[in-house]
């Protein structure tokens, strides 16, 4: 049988790009570690198959990172027992104390040229190994994480510090050094022991500001590098170096200066030989109109404006109308496909074009009005704007910084900023008989309106999503539109009176996917009639508690549930207990609101109870609860004491895994055995 298998040279470029750890991560000094990360370990190559284990294995130990006692006490077994690998690092990065294991790995890694030091050393951390290993290694990069406004003064934290300053004088190699500390203090022991060496050449500080300083107290050293990971006001650059002349030649930034995107820079193109050449002159008028139109469909970034309306990088278009007659006539339907209104100016003088150039109206596909915290009120230009536009198909508004997407932050700002309405009640009524036709997303605000009619709804025959931010009152009688809405999928509601859903309550809704609820609205009565069709619901959890019918019973077929949280609403361990078991819902998120820092102890812990104790017979297939509220905890003392940390291994004893805000989800870290602690 022919050997198939590849060469370990190849396989080495393969693996080298997923096992390489970055050169400025591992030599990041701020105070949370880039490491501080829960994704798969890379040493999960090495368990594909035994080429992958004899290639990658030298590759893995090149540069090692600890960041547990666990893992110091792992690496300590795996030096023990195969002397050869510890030949292999290169780099050392040491996140905390780790007691004695640090010892035999400082011992068996001989040939490590840079080696990163923590000095922030919690009191129950031992530096013991530390301090004794030091001796056995000469590196050429010392990079020192330190905090420079809160210096630990402990018993270990000042035994790791005197022995870094007792190693520094026989490190004949070490000649960079990253300096972390600025005007508010620093290690003096270090810093002595680094001028009395005399052989630092290359100096890394956080930010310019500090060159001064680390200048006065290094330049006794033969230094030829002073490097600053961050830039200075250019005013305060310049008082640095007028202060310190000799400094100039030495002060270099590790970053790439930032261009300018707004400038391309163009290649260049040689003059034409013919100066009276025009393109396409022997084609018809109607094939150079395709041509020239396709050309500024892509010229002035239709398809990225479709995309997402209110990009911020999208170039300037209006000159391109400027070229020539040509240009101008083809190009003001792609220029007027998608618009940004940014002011009552900007809506007045959309109003004024489409009055003078009907034609325009049916080409607007996209409306967006970014509002700021001073929104003017833009119904009447609306109103007639939207008189007009027989061909649109998207009508939101948005608020500068704020994404509209992230819907903790829209609920947040639109009921404690009270935006202005974006558009009236006509307007909106106008909208959907002109529009209706092709409208198949809608979030704005509407003015209230009394005692409306359902029928409003029976125009929007294409509708898919709709994010309802309106208090108006409707009549719910026999005059609903049954069929209204045959393609709604997605409907989401902000602000409501409760005879909205009343109304919605009254049609078929064939196409109902998705609810997201916002506000305190009786919504069972909906549920009853359109929960079974729900794959996905978002809901308060006070509503919830005032459903007489458990709602899993409501919704049986929910793949997703989410529920906001607030300080004084929880659940009961009764909450999910159905009749039938939610055989779909997979995944689970508990919404907390902005208040989250302020809950109080006996709160927080009654919620993390809640979650813990989820009923897995109601919920047998629930895979991932995701709690918008946290972060996990970056260090091996904080996740010592983090209470989430615990709910989140309580839950992955049911194969549910916990996620955070970010969306991580938690992983257990490396533990020392009982017996291994010894």
């Amino acid at each position: 049988m022919p050997d198939t298998s590849l060469p370990d040279e190849i396989i080495s470029e393969i693996l080298s790009p997923a096992l390489k750890v970055a050169d400025d991560a591992f030599a990041d000094i701020w105070e949370v570690s880039p490491f501080a990360d829960y994704s798969e370990s890379t040493s999960a190559y090495l368990l594909v198959c035994k080429s992958w284990l004899r290639v990658a294995t030298p590759l893995l130990y090149n540069v090692v990172v600890l960041r547990s006692k666990a893992q110091a006490k792992a690496l300590e077994r795996a030096l023990a027992g195969n002397k050869r690998l510890g030949q292999f690092i290169k780099k050392l990065r040491v996140e905390g104390g780790y007691g004695q294991p640090m010892h035999t790995i400082l011992k068996c890694a001989s040939n490590v040229s840079d080696i990163c030091l923590t000095l922030q050393i919690f009191s129950p951390d031992s530096t013991e190994g530390l301090c004794k290993g030091l001796h056995s290694i000469n590196p050429t990069y010392l990079i020192l994480r330190d905090v420079p406004y809160k210096l630990l003064k402990n018993k270990m934290a000042t035994k790791l510090v005197g022995a870094v300053a007792a190693a520094i004088p026989k490190w004949d190699r070490l000649c960079v050094l990253y300096w972390p500390y600025n005007m508010t203090g620093c290690r003096l022991e270090i810093t002595q022991s680094v001028v009395q060496a005399k052989r630092l050449h290359t100096i890394v500080i956080s930010s310019a500001a500090t060159a001064g300083i680390v200048w006065n107290t290094f330049k006794e050293c033969p230094l030829q590098l002073i490097r600053a990971e961050h830039p200075v006001q250019r005013d305060l650059e310049q008082r640095v170096l007028e202060k310190h002349p000799e400094m100039a030649a030495l002060l270099k930034y590790g970053y790439d200066a930032p261009q300018d995107s707004s400038y391309v820079e163009l290649p260049h193109i040689a003059p034409a030989l013919n100066p009276f050449f025009i393109p396409m002159s022997a084609a018809s008028t109607d094939m150079q109109d395709t041509v020239w139109s396709r050309v500024l469909y892509f010229a002035m970034s239709v398809p990225e404006l479709r995309a997402d309306v209110a990009r911020h990088d999208i170039p300037l278009r209006f000159p391109l109308l400027l070229v020539s007659k040509t240009f101008h006539r083809l190009g003001l339907p792609h220029y007027y496909a998608h618009i940004v209104l940014k002011s009552v100016m900007s809506a007045e003088l959309l109003e004024s074009t489409l009055s003078r150039q009907p034609t325009l109206g049916p080409q607007i596909r996209t409306i967006c009005a970014i509002l700021g915290m001073d929104a003017p009120y833009l119904a009447d230009p609306m109103l007639a704007i939207l008189s007009k536009t027989s061909g649109l198909v998207i009508i939101l508004a948005r608020r500068i910084l704020i994404d509209d997407d992230d819907d903790e932050f829209d609920d947040y700002y639109s009921d404690n900023y009270h935006f202005h309405e974006s558009i009236s009640w006509t307007a909106f009524d106008n909208m959907t008989r002109t529009s209706g036709a092709s409208l198949r997303e809608c979030s704005v605000r509407i003015k209230m309106q009394k005692n409306a009619s359902p029928t409003v709804f029976s125009h929007l025959v294409e509708l898919r999503k709709m994010k309802w931010k309106c208090r108006t009152t409707f009549v719910c009688d026999a005059t609903a539109p049954v069929k209204a809405l045959p393609k709604l999928s997605d409907l989401l509601v902000w602000n409501s009176d409760e005879s909205f859903l009343t109304a919605l309550s009254l049609m078929m809704l064939p196409s109902m996917r998705r609810l997201v609820l916002r506000c305190d609205v009786k919504a069972e009565i909906f549920l009853l009639l359109h929960g079974s069709k729900l794959s996905e619901l978002d809901i308060p959890i006070s509503c919830v508690k005032e459903f007489s019918v458990n709602v899993l019973d409501l919704c049986p077929n929910v793949c997703t549930l989410s529920l906001s949280w607030s300080n004084n609403a929880f659940l009961d361990e009764k909450t999910f207990l159905s009749r039938t078991p939610a055989a779909l819902l997979t995944k689970m998120r508990m919404r907390m609101f902005s208040d989250y820092d302020f809950w109080e102890k006996d709160a927080l812990t009654r919620c993390q109870h809640s979650i813990a104790t989820l009923p897995q017979i109601s919920l047998p297939n629930l895979r991932e609860v995701r709690v918008s509220a946290f972060c996990w905890p970056t260090s091996e003392r904080d996740i010592a004491k983090d209470r989430w940390v615990r709910t989140a291994e309580s839950l992955l004893a049911r194969g549910v895994n916990l996620t955070d805000v970010t969306g991580k989800k938690w992983r257990p870290r490396l533990k020392v055995r009982g017996r291994s602690s010894k």
